[in-house]
Protein backbone atom coordinates (compact mmCIF):
# COMPACT_ATOMS: atom_id res chain seq x y z
CA UNK A 1 0.00 0.00 0.00
CA UNK A 2 1.31 3.44 -0.94
CA UNK A 3 1.07 6.36 1.48
CA UNK A 4 1.36 10.10 0.95
CA UNK A 5 4.43 11.69 2.49
CA UNK A 6 4.96 15.46 2.37
CA UNK A 7 8.50 16.83 2.31
CA UNK A 8 9.55 20.19 3.71
CA UNK A 9 13.03 21.35 4.78
CA UNK A 10 14.51 17.86 5.28
CA UNK A 11 11.46 16.79 7.28
CA UNK A 12 8.95 14.22 6.08
CA UNK A 13 5.32 14.39 7.19
CA UNK A 14 2.82 11.53 7.31
CA UNK A 15 -0.81 11.88 8.44
CA UNK A 16 -1.71 9.67 11.40
CA UNK A 17 -4.88 8.55 9.58
CA UNK A 18 -2.73 7.20 6.72
CA UNK A 19 -0.44 5.44 9.18
CA UNK A 20 -3.44 3.80 10.84
CA UNK A 21 -4.86 2.76 7.47
CA UNK A 22 -1.48 1.29 6.52
CA UNK A 23 -1.48 -0.69 9.77
CA UNK A 24 -4.93 -2.07 9.02
CA UNK A 25 -3.99 -3.14 5.48
CA UNK A 26 -0.70 -4.74 6.56
CA UNK A 27 -2.17 -6.19 9.78
CA UNK A 28 0.46 -4.46 11.89
CA UNK A 29 -0.20 -3.68 15.55
CA UNK A 30 2.83 -1.59 16.48
CA UNK A 31 2.60 1.96 15.07
CA UNK A 32 6.32 2.64 15.45
CA UNK A 33 7.22 -0.50 13.48
CA UNK A 34 4.72 0.42 10.78
CA UNK A 35 6.21 3.91 10.53
CA UNK A 36 9.71 2.43 10.28
CA UNK A 37 8.55 0.16 7.48
CA UNK A 38 7.06 3.11 5.61
CA UNK A 39 10.24 5.15 6.09
CA UNK A 40 12.43 2.33 4.77
CA UNK A 41 10.14 1.72 1.78
CA UNK A 42 10.37 5.40 0.86
CA UNK A 43 14.11 5.64 1.65
CA UNK A 44 13.42 8.29 4.30
CA UNK A 45 15.51 8.60 7.51
CA UNK A 46 13.37 7.53 10.45
CA UNK A 47 14.66 10.50 12.45
CA UNK A 48 13.24 12.87 9.83
CA UNK A 49 9.71 11.52 10.07
CA UNK A 50 6.93 13.53 11.74
CA UNK A 51 3.41 12.20 12.18
CA UNK A 52 0.75 14.86 11.69
CA UNK A 53 -2.13 13.92 13.99
CA UNK A 54 -5.43 14.33 12.19
CA UNK A 55 -7.39 11.20 13.09
CA UNK A 56 -5.99 8.27 15.03
CA UNK A 57 -6.82 6.02 17.97
CA UNK A 58 -5.39 6.73 21.39
CA UNK A 59 -3.51 3.43 21.14
CA UNK A 60 -1.66 4.54 18.00
CA UNK A 61 -0.80 7.93 19.49
CA UNK A 62 0.36 6.36 22.74
CA UNK A 63 2.56 3.89 20.86
CA UNK A 64 4.16 6.70 18.86
CA UNK A 65 4.75 8.71 22.01
CA UNK A 66 6.37 5.77 23.82
CA UNK A 67 8.67 5.20 20.82
CA UNK A 68 9.76 8.83 20.85
CA UNK A 69 8.21 9.57 17.45
CA UNK A 70 7.71 13.27 16.81
CA UNK A 71 4.04 14.17 16.35
CA UNK A 72 2.43 17.44 15.38
CA UNK A 73 -1.16 18.59 15.49
CA UNK A 74 -2.95 18.81 12.18
CA UNK A 75 -4.39 22.08 11.01
CA UNK A 76 -7.87 20.97 12.08
CA UNK A 77 -6.67 20.82 15.67
CA UNK A 78 -4.78 24.10 15.49
CA UNK A 79 -7.83 26.28 15.88
CA UNK A 80 -11.24 25.68 17.40
CA UNK A 81 -12.74 27.99 14.79
CA UNK A 82 -11.15 26.12 11.93
CA UNK A 83 -12.05 22.73 13.37
CA UNK A 84 -15.67 23.77 13.74
CA UNK A 85 -15.70 25.26 10.24
CA UNK A 86 -14.35 22.09 8.63
CA UNK A 87 -16.92 19.96 10.44
CA UNK A 88 -19.64 22.30 9.20
CA UNK A 89 -18.22 22.26 5.66
CA UNK A 90 -18.32 18.46 5.66
CA UNK A 91 -22.03 18.61 6.49
CA UNK A 92 -22.52 21.24 3.80
CA UNK A 93 -20.94 18.96 1.18
CA UNK A 94 -23.09 16.03 2.28
CA UNK A 95 -26.25 18.14 2.03
CA UNK A 96 -25.16 19.44 -1.37
CA UNK A 97 -24.93 15.90 -2.73
CA UNK A 98 -28.52 14.99 -1.77
CA UNK A 99 -30.51 14.60 -4.99
CA UNK A 100 -33.85 12.82 -5.42
CA UNK A 101 -36.58 12.71 -8.06
CA UNK A 102 -38.03 16.01 -6.83
CA UNK A 103 -34.74 17.89 -7.05
CA UNK A 104 -34.74 20.47 -9.84
CA UNK A 105 -31.94 20.70 -12.39
CA UNK A 106 -31.65 24.40 -11.57
CA UNK A 107 -30.93 23.57 -7.92
CA UNK A 108 -28.18 21.11 -8.86
CA UNK A 109 -26.58 23.68 -11.15
CA UNK A 110 -26.63 26.29 -8.40
CA UNK A 111 -24.86 23.87 -6.04
CA UNK A 112 -22.26 23.01 -8.68
CA UNK A 113 -21.61 26.69 -9.29
CA UNK A 114 -21.00 27.41 -5.58
CA UNK A 115 -18.83 24.31 -5.10
CA UNK A 116 -16.73 25.28 -8.13
CA UNK A 117 -16.27 28.68 -6.50
CA UNK A 118 -15.10 26.89 -3.33
CA UNK A 119 -12.53 24.89 -5.28
CA UNK A 120 -11.34 27.98 -7.11
CA UNK A 121 -10.90 29.93 -3.88
CA UNK A 122 -9.14 27.04 -2.11
CA UNK A 123 -6.74 26.64 -5.03
CA UNK A 124 -5.90 30.33 -4.91
CA UNK A 125 -5.31 30.08 -1.15
CA UNK A 126 -3.04 27.09 -1.69
CA UNK A 127 -1.02 28.92 -4.32
CA UNK A 128 -0.54 31.89 -2.01
CA UNK A 129 0.53 29.59 0.81
CA UNK A 130 3.01 27.83 -1.46
CA UNK A 131 4.76 31.02 -2.52
CA UNK A 132 7.65 30.96 -0.07
CA UNK A 133 5.63 30.46 3.12
CA UNK A 134 5.77 26.71 3.57
CA UNK A 135 8.94 26.75 5.63
CA UNK A 136 7.25 28.62 8.45
CA UNK A 137 3.68 29.40 9.46
CA UNK A 138 0.91 30.64 7.19
CA UNK A 139 -1.30 33.48 8.36
CA UNK A 140 -4.80 33.07 6.98
CA UNK A 141 -8.45 33.93 7.54
CA UNK A 142 -11.26 31.44 7.09
CA UNK A 143 -12.73 33.64 4.35
CA UNK A 144 -9.48 33.13 2.41
CA UNK A 145 -10.52 29.67 1.32
CA UNK A 146 -14.28 29.40 1.94
CA UNK A 147 -16.61 31.78 0.01
CA UNK A 148 -19.04 32.30 2.88
CA UNK A 149 -21.28 34.76 1.03
CA UNK A 150 -21.87 32.37 -1.89
CA UNK A 151 -22.59 29.50 0.48
CA UNK A 152 -24.91 31.66 2.59
CA UNK A 153 -26.99 32.66 -0.45
CA UNK A 154 -27.24 29.03 -1.60
CA UNK A 155 -28.46 27.88 1.82
CA UNK A 156 -31.13 30.58 1.80
CA UNK A 157 -32.31 29.49 -1.66
CA UNK A 158 -32.61 25.73 -1.22
CA UNK A 159 -34.66 23.68 1.24
CA UNK A 160 -32.20 20.79 1.09
CA UNK A 161 -30.00 22.67 3.59
CA UNK A 162 -32.72 22.80 6.24
CA UNK A 163 -31.28 22.08 9.67
CA UNK A 164 -27.65 22.71 8.73
CA UNK A 165 -27.66 26.15 10.35
CA UNK A 166 -25.66 29.17 9.30
CA UNK A 167 -21.99 29.23 10.20
CA UNK A 168 -21.70 30.94 13.55
CA UNK A 169 -18.16 32.01 12.71
CA UNK A 170 -19.09 34.10 9.68
CA UNK A 171 -18.02 37.09 11.77
CA UNK A 172 -14.94 35.30 13.10
CA UNK A 173 -14.01 34.61 9.50
CA UNK A 174 -12.17 37.90 9.33
CA UNK A 175 -9.84 36.96 12.18
CA UNK A 176 -6.32 35.97 11.22
CA UNK A 177 -4.98 32.62 12.39
CA UNK A 178 -1.64 30.89 11.94
CA UNK A 179 -0.76 27.27 11.19
CA UNK A 180 2.24 25.43 9.77
CA UNK A 181 2.36 25.77 6.02
CA UNK A 182 2.59 22.03 5.46
CA UNK A 183 -0.52 21.38 7.55
CA UNK A 184 -2.46 24.21 5.93
CA UNK A 185 -1.79 23.01 2.39
CA UNK A 186 -2.66 19.43 3.34
CA UNK A 187 -6.01 20.61 4.68
CA UNK A 188 -6.64 22.56 1.47
CA UNK A 189 -5.66 19.57 -0.68
CA UNK A 190 -8.09 17.35 1.25
CA UNK A 191 -10.96 19.83 0.95
CA UNK A 192 -10.30 20.49 -2.74
CA UNK A 193 -10.40 16.75 -3.41
CA UNK A 194 -13.63 16.21 -1.46
CA UNK A 195 -15.30 19.22 -3.05
CA UNK A 196 -14.31 18.14 -6.55
CA UNK A 197 -15.73 14.68 -5.87
CA UNK A 198 -19.02 16.32 -4.85
CA UNK A 199 -19.00 18.40 -8.05
CA UNK A 200 -18.39 15.34 -10.23
CA UNK A 201 -21.22 13.49 -8.48
CA UNK A 202 -23.64 16.40 -8.97
CA UNK A 203 -22.74 16.70 -12.65
CA UNK A 204 -23.69 13.05 -13.14
CA UNK A 205 -26.96 13.66 -11.31
CA UNK A 206 -27.57 16.74 -13.45
CA UNK A 207 -27.35 14.59 -16.59
CA UNK A 208 -29.73 12.01 -15.13
CA UNK A 209 -32.29 14.65 -14.23
CA UNK A 210 -32.07 16.20 -17.69
CA UNK A 211 -32.72 12.83 -19.31
CA UNK A 212 -35.84 12.15 -17.20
Amino acid sequence: MSVSIAHENDTYYLASSELEQYMEVTHMIDAASALKQIAEANKVPMGSMVVVVDEASEFVLETLSEAGIVTERAVEADSTNLQRTMRWYKKFLKKSMYVDKDTKVKEVRERISVLEKCVEQMKRARTRASNGELSDRVIYALKDFIPFNNIYRLIKLQDVYAGIGILTNLVVAGSSLAVRGIAYTKMLDDQIKKTQEAIDYLKEKEKELEEN
